[in-house]
């Protein structure tokens, strides 16, 4: 993973969004044993014990994703997991399911209990659809190394009009990421719920 982190520090320093965001911190200044306590997948255990994402904010095929801190982890399932209101549990929310980052206020998200897939969500639909988008933590910091690559490489010619995505980028996005070792099908669901 500390490859993954250094890679994705370095891209986001030369893009656009740096002069909005600071650079991304990812610092190891977590408590093992309450991360411990939290997660059982061996991914989120080295994530958030060795890479605890501190003002993590990174362009992506959405909108920025916010990547939330372990100390944060609670407060930030409000609004998803739990009834902004009332703060009951959401009726419709999915099981087990923990929101580690948002897209624009699309949770980002997993099961802390079991090693798997990372979802994603569009809100505001009226029901919770979370489609798998990578096979681990991992795998959603290589969609975002790939996006901020293909970004890099297209320059001024990513989009064709304001908000929409060049097909020539799509196609460099999709082949970054599969040339890193992402499923077709996590690859597909990203452009898909775009």
């Amino acid at each position: 993973m500390d490859h993954f982190i250094s890679r994705l520090v370095e891209l986001t320093a030369n893009t656009p969004a740096a002069e909005f965001h600071d650079p991304p911190q990812f610092l190891a200044n977590t408590d093992p044993d309450q991360v411990d306590n939290r997660f059982t997948r061996a991914d989120a255990r080295d994530f958030y014990t060795r890479h605890n994402p501190v003002e993590v904010v990174v362009e992506s095929i959405w909108q920025d994703i916010t990547f939330y801190p372990f100390a944060d982890l609670d407060d930030q399932q409000i609004g998803y997991a739990t009834d902004s209101r009332t703060g009951e549990a959401v009726a419709d929310w999915p099981p087990n399911m923990l929101v580690i980052a948002d897209s624009g206020g699309d949770p980002i998200m997993m099961d802390p209990s079991v090693n798997g897939e990372v979802f994603f969500a569009i809100h505001g639909t009226g029901s919770w659809d979370p489609q798998p988008i990578a096979k681990d933590i991992s795998g959603l910091l290589t969609l975002s190394i790939a996006w901020l690559e293909m970004s890099e490489q297209r320059g001024d010619e990513l989009y064709d009009e304001p908000d929409d995505l060049h097909p020539a980028s799509i196609a460099l996005f999709r082949d970054l990421a599969a040339a890193q070792g992402v499923e077709n099908r996590h690859i597909q669901n990203v452009i898909s719920l775009r």
